[in-house]
């Protein structure tokens, strides 16, 4: 028997599977409900976010012959055919190798017809921002006065490429990204069904490389179970991804805290002489330190609002050191990550990112260079000299306008 991987063994069957889109999926189900349910949406989102599968599943309610409560049954006929995309009535087009005036002509004639065995015809264009300008105005005209037993689902993840004339007549949806949380915790529900375990470290590191996308998390989970074992830790899960490891990246900072420059410099050579991306590794710095600037400004309650997977070692460790360090570290990875990404030899850059930040000036030498610029700036301007030394840059202040020159006495 073929092997099925994760990602299509747990594509959502029905509405109640999807996970991360609540608003939407509660929206549509009522629309079928109410049978109100325009003759053509728009699905926008990031890849991996729902956007086919959930048009399949307005598909099936559409067509299904035993629908309950907006749920199709998934054993009709009609739902069978979609699963297995066979059906006559649903037709998934892929508008990347659909984008000429001719396919979208061929359409519009597929679609005068009534359909063969279901109650709608439905038209399910993937990528749909890939037609070409053309393509697009022959598609007007049925988009904006289709048969009655016509509809089309639009799916794509670049809606700014999509004419104003076609988004105008469709109803638009939004896809999230999905949560980490929500991720992990699904990939922890699959893990007990097939049999596997990953820790709660190695589940955060998928759920952020997974960038919100469901699929793709889905995709790394089936290269890490490939390896057959029944438990996998942070580590593991790391080195089966090719990435930096989350132990690597806190060692990293720590020494950049405490400003050893040296074995900071050590673990970038370590990372790099294993062949991991160093731009993955400065992203994973700045967002440790995002975490620690933020942790230091806020109380943990309210921390774990903004980060939900939020460590108390972590908020412990942020609440040890000073805020404007960790705020002024945050920045210098920032302007790291430009650095790093840009640069034709990453290791180069990180390696001077390393040396700046491991060895930055005191905060108060900081402090006071900044109270001198700021003295020095009076100064030249013509205005009071402050007295005392600030933390923070002062409110730009205008300048004086220049004054005019005299007016010329008549003789």
């Amino acid at each position: 028997m073929t092997h099925v991987v994760l990602a299509r063994k747990y594509r959502p069957k029905k509405f109640s599977d999807v996970v991360g889109q609540d608003s939407i999926v509660k929206t549509l189900q009522a629309a079928i409900n109410k049978h109100r349910v325009a003759h053509a949406l728009l699905f926008t989102g990031g890849r991996g976010t729902g956007k086919t599968t959930v048009a399949r599943l307005v598909a099936k309610a559409l067509v299904c012959l035993d629908l309950k409560d907006s749920e199709p049954c998934g054993l009709c006929a009609q739902c069978s055919a979609i699963d297995t995309n066979s059906s006559l009535d649903v037709m998934e087009i892929d508008g990347a190798s659909h984008t000429g005036v001719d396919d979208i002509r061929d359409l519009r004639d597929s679609a005068r017809f009534q359909p063969s065995s279901a109650r709608f015809k439905i038209f399910i264009i993937d990528e749909v921002h890939m037609l070409s300008i053309s393509a697009f105005n022959a598609l007007l005209k049925i988009l904006e006065e289709p048969p009655a037993h016509v509809m089309f689902i639009f799916a794509t993840t670049e809606a700014h490429k999509i004419p104003k004339t076609i988004l105008s007549r469709c109803q638009r949806y939004d896809f999230r990204r999905v949560s980490s949380e929500t991720i992990a915790k699904t990939l922890k529900n699959i893990g007990a069904i097939e049999g596997f375990s990953i820790d709660d470290g190695g589940l955060r590191l998928i759920a952020s490389l997974a960038e919100g996308g469901m699929r793709d998390a889905l995709s790394m989970t089936e290269q890490i179970i490939n390896n057959a074992h029944e438990h996998y830790s942070t580590e593991m899960v790391a080195s089966i991804l090719g990435v930096v490891s989350h132990q690597a990246v806190k060692d990293l900072c720590a020494c950049l805290i405490e400003g050893n420059s040296a074995d900071g410099l050590l673990i970038v050579k370590e990372v790099f002489e294993k062949g991991f991306d160093l731009c993955q590794m400065m992203d994973a710095v700045a967002e440790q330190f995002r975490v620690l600037a933020l942790c230091a400004h806020m109380e943990e309650k309210k921390a774990r609002i903004i980060i939900p997977s939020l460590d108390s070692e972590v908020f412990n460790l942020a609440n040890r050191h000073d805020k404007a360090d960790l705020k002024r570290l945050f920045s210098m990875a920032l302007d790291g990550m430009a650095q790093v990404f840009q640069a034709e030899k990453p290791l180069l850059a990180l390696e001077l990112f390393v040396l700046k930040a491991a060895l930055r000036p005191p905060i108060a030498d900081a402090v006071t260079i900044n109270y001198c610029l700021n003295k020095l700036d009076a100064i030249m301007h013509n205005r009071p000299v402050p007295n005392e030394l600030v933390t923070h840059a002062p409110p730009e202040i205008a300048r004086p306008p220049v004054a005019l020159a005299a007016p010329i006495a008549p003789k």
